[in-house]
């Protein structure tokens, strides 16, 4: 009968052993996923200032970008972002008199393009139970970018175009947003979000939108390696 128990033991403890090997090595593939890589879309806007007549904006709508779980509750990434915007604007107008008389118009149009390259850097940290499918998290950016505006203004009449005004300029300008962020596991590798952006600062120079506080939001997908 000791004997028999005792087999029975041994067996229950081998079971025990191997299933704890299991959970062990299960637990370390998990931890090993660190690093992840992803695409995000997003609605933000960074409004860029390089003086005080010039800027403009740029949106990055898609951004590619890699992260790293550095515990189990919080996260950072690093997202890049190109964008180009060209805005026209002018209008049309008789000089004098006499040129309303012949209909001979003045036609006024200004163009103001910029570019730049946005490089969101993110933290995102949950204080709620990690093993759940939808988990929340607070985010926060720190956001440098690099651009550039040139800007010219031309009138044209009867043929003529004369150049009234140009300028250009580039700089660095950097953001601070925060808001929250939804995160779905579709599956062991695949975690699809949805971000919403509530805090939008410029840290360097004052702007009428970002005292706005603009509103904005996004959603992606990552992918852990």
């Amino acid at each position: 009968m000791k004997k028999s128990l005792l087999a029975v033991l041994l067996l229950l403890s081998s079971f025990a052993a191997a299933a704890q090997q299991q959970d062990t090595a299960k637990l370390s593939a998990e931890v090993e996923k660190r690093f992840y890589v992803g695409v995000g879309v997003s609605t933000v806007s960074y409004m860029l200032s390089f003086n005080s007549m010039l800027g403009g904006s740029i949106e990055p709508l898609v951004t590619p970008h890699i992260g790293y779980r550095l515990n189990r509750r919080l996260n950072v990434q690093l997202s890049i972002g190109y964008d180009k915007d060209r805005e026209a604007f002018g209008g049309t107008y008789f000089e004098n008199e006499e040129d309303e008389d012949k209909g001979i118009l003045t036609y006024d149009d200004s163009y103001n393009t910029t570019w730049g390259w946005a490089v969101p850097i993110m933290l995102e940290f949950t204080p709620f139970n990690t093993n759940k499918r939808l988990q929340l998290y607070t985010t926060a950016k720190l956001v440098p970018t690099y651009g550039a505006s040139e800007f010219q203004s031309i009138r044209r009449r009867e043929g003529i175009t004369t150049v009234l005004a140009t300028d250009e300029g580039s700089g660095f300008n950097t953001f601070f947003i925060g808001g929250l962020l939804l995160k779905y596991r579709i599956n062991r590798r695949i975690d699809a979000y949805l971000e919403g952006n509530l805090i939008y600062k410029d840290l360097q120079k004052y702007s009428p939108y970002a005292e706005y506080g603009p509103k904005t939001f996004g959603i992606g997908i990552n992918y852990k390696l």
